[in-house]
């Protein structure tokens, strides 16, 4: 059984005209992968999803490591998925890391009362959002994850685990 932040193996063979049914990604900062941004529901990987063990499951968010036997080259790896007719992809489920709480900040005297008096006081900009978020699929939401975390390093230790270490 494999849980998230585990790795696990997905063969896939295909003929020339088949599409993988995936879109991925790669930033400086992944480095030795590729992470899948989105799975379509028609093409090879969803039908390796639909026959395999749902914690073997390839989605959005997941990291791609290793393609047949090349590793460390993101782009020799995209070459492989886009050109090769059998693959064998090394997969690092995404990291399942339970958020803590956040513990808001001690509030000014006014700033409490005003909350006594309207308890739903969120800054109109972070409402509109948090309201867009809720909007997107999981798939968008793996790609602006990537983004993210892009331009915020500081967050892979807490998102990759293994002190930021993506394979």
């Amino acid at each position: 059984m494999t849980e998230e932040g585990q790795c696990f193996t997905a063969v896939i063979s295909r003929t020339a005209s088949s599409n993988l049914g995936v879109d991925v990604t790669y930033r400086s900062w992944t480095g030795d992968g590729v992470f899948i941004t989105k799975v379509f529901e028609d093409g090879l990987v969803a039908d390796w999803n639909s026959k395999n063990d749902p914690f073997k499951h390839i989605c959005a968010g997941d990291f791609i490591f290793q393609v047949n036997s090349v590793s460390g080259d993101t782009v020799a790896m995209i070459k492989e998925l886009k050109f090769k007719t059998d693959l064998t992809i090394h997969i690092r489920k995404r990291c399942g890391q339970e958020i803590p709480p956040m513990t808001p900040p001690p509030k000014a005297p006014e700033a409490a009362r005003e909350t006594a008096r309207n308890p739903r006081v969120v800054n109109p900009q972070l409402e509109a959002i948090l309201s867009e978020m809720n909007a997107i699929s999981d798939e968008e939401l793996a790609g602006l994850i990537c983004v993210a975390m892009e331009r915020r390093p500081w967050l892979l230790p807490s998102v990759l685990g293994n002190n930021g270490d993506a394979s």
